[in-house]
């Protein structure tokens, strides 16, 4: 104070401080903005998420509000411009933080979103004391704020009622017949929604009749206006993680509408012997012009599980499913544990990628128990469309973590049926697979029904990049396997027996050429998205056509 009346004036000193502060501020807002971007347009698309807790944060980092000092702002310079840019930056960033929150945010991105609303709210707080609507300055920034707040609750409210997809089944898989029932596997009367990296703010809706059927309306047994495919398989062809109205059947049956009135039911058999049982029982009142059977790397070995003496099940000499008087062996699988590639893998299996690793067995086993080790930026940022914990996932991954060998019959990949010259225990596996299709076209055939498989094919069959990286981690020899084998050996039985034979892999093929990305769920699932389920739809609905009697 020189008079008593004015303050004396501040050393260049402070000024400068002051721009340098503004600046820095400045910057971190940018980078905060950047890394919003960075997590709606990668993380949400490279990692399936639930949501989390952005609330918690934004109440936690809401108090630094208070420090952001205005006059650092002010500093930057009196240009309204400016200013003007200033609070544009702030309402951008709170709009794709509300979108980063909407497609992804367990807690990192929760954590960026509250810092970001901060940094929004000092600009704003800053152009507030300059102008002279101070209220109307400050309008946006709570309007943003309210919105955000308000997507994360209901967010959160949505996520707490999402199940799993394992949660939809009638219980004693693998134990009992009786798990089939009128509509197969499915748990009646279902109005749910599943948690899903497709539908990642509200799940994925399922819904089931008072038989199981996947379907909205309930299906009506015995005599029924135009075609009935009646779609039999596993979570393929009933819609593992996808919404009603886009899984495989409800897919299918829009493309035939297409082309004329035709009815499709969606019924979920796990497998083609256990498609068998329910064409017998349950299945035997629904008439249908064509039996449609999906079919993927696991249906050979669970029929062959399931058939036999030991097994849950057994055919008669006429063709027909008895259940077995004593049940099946409790460590059944063992067998096909133990048939492993001879050549170590090219890495150790425990020390290769921790986070990869990480990210891999929490998805193997529970993934709503370890949210954390899916939270790796880094490896969603290093392969968003095919990661690499596709190369891990196996139900036989402590066993191969032990000895560094690939098991070749893992329940997942099962590199045993693509070898050309498979082991006897194989060549037992398709013997049986080809044991049970033949008593399906026996049956169908009986009740003037055509009989048509579906091929859902793996992922390393139709993404190159994930072959090679199979083949690189595992250190496999290329001439030791036959992608096209499998494929090419159940067209020739299907052409033998009288099957119409469905590949939708050239087409799946073509489709990751044209476009980038992938057709399957992320990390290490085996399952196709809404994009390859709509490729194998239309290529079936084709078929289909072709098929139905005339």
């Amino acid at each position: 104070m020189t008079d008593g009346s004015e303050p004396a004036p501040r050393p260049a000193r402070f000024a400068r401080v002051e721009r340098a502060c503004a600046r820095a501020y400045l910057a971190g807002h940018v980078a905060l903005w950047v890394l919003a971007v960075a997590y709606a347009l990668v993380w949400a698309h490279a990692a399936d998420l639930s949501a989390g807790t952005a609330g918690t944060s934004l109440a936690a980092l809401g108090l630094a509000a208070a420090l952001v000092p205005a006059r650092w702002l002010r500093a930057l310079g009196a240009d309204p411009r400016r200013r003007r840019a200033l609070g544009l930056l702030g309402a951008v960033a709170a709009a794709l933080v509300t979108y980063a929150l909407w497609r992804a945010a367990p807690f990192v991105p929760g954590l960026i979103a509250a810092a970001l609303l901060v940094s929004s709210a000092g600009l704003a707080l800053a152009r507030a004391r300059e102008s002279a609507r101070p209220l109307l300055a400050l309008a946006a920034p709570l309007a943003a704020a309210l919105l955000l707040l308000s997507v994360e609750l209901h967010w959160s409210l949505t996520a707490a009622q999402q199940i799993e997809w394992g949660d939809v089944f009638r219980p004693g898989f693998g134990q009992s017949l009786d798990v089939l029932g009128p509509g197969g596997r499915l748990r009646a009367d279902l109005r749910v929604r599943m948690r899903s990296s497709e539908y990642p703010y509200g799940g994925a809706p399922l819904f089931t009749d008072a038989q199981g059927f996947r379907a909205r309306e309930p299906v009506r047994s015995g005599p029924h206006e135009g075609p009935r495919v009646l779609n039999l398989g596993d979570s393929f062809s009933v819609g593992y993680r996808l919404g009603q109205d886009d899984f495989f059947g409800a897919r299918l049956a829009h493309e035939l509408a297409q082309r004329g009135p035709c009815e499709v039911v969606s019924a979920e058999v796990s497998d083609p012997a256990h498609a068998l049982y329910y064409l017998e029982t349950s299945g035997a009142n629904l008439g249908g012009e064509l039996v449609l059977v999906g079919i993927c790397g696991n249906d050979a070995l669970q029929a062959a599980h399931f058939l036999g003496p030991e097994g849950l099940f057994q055919l008669d000499a006429a063709g027909h499913v008895r259940a077995n008087a004593t049940p099946p062996a409790a460590d059944a699988w063992a067998p096909y544990r133990e048939l492993r590639y001879p050549r170590p893998a090219s890495f150790t299996l425990p020390a290769a990628d921790p986070e990869v690793l990480a990210a891999s067995l929490a998805l193997t086993q529970d993934p709503t128990r370890a949210p954390f080790a899916r939270l790796k930026l880094p490896l969603a940022l290093r392969e968003p469309a095919r990661p690499m914990p596709s190369l891990l996932f196996s139900s036989c991954l402590d066993l191969e973590r032990r000895d560094g060998h690939k098991r070749l019959l893992d329940g997942e990949a099962n590199l045993g049926l693509y070898l050309r010259e498979p082991p006897p225990r194989v060549e037992a596996i398709y013997a049986d697979l080809f044991t049970v299709l033949r008593a399906l076209r026996a049956l169908t055939a009986a009740r003037g029904q055509a009989l048509a498989l579906v091929a859902f094919p793996h992922k390393f069959e139709v993404h190159p990049e994930e072959w090679a990286l199979m083949r690189g981690f595992w250190n496999l020899d290329p001439a030791d396997f036959d992608l096209e084998g499998p494929r090419a050996r159940l067209a020739a039985f299907c052409a033998e027996v009288g099957i119409a034979w469905i590949d939708p892999t050239p087409a799946l093929r073509e489709e990751a050429r044209q476009r980038p990305g992938s057709l399957y769920f992320p990390l290490g699932d085996i399952h196709l998205n809404l994009r390859g389920t709509a490729v194998v739809a239309r290529v079936a609905a084709d078929a289909v056509r072709e098929a139905l009697p005339r």
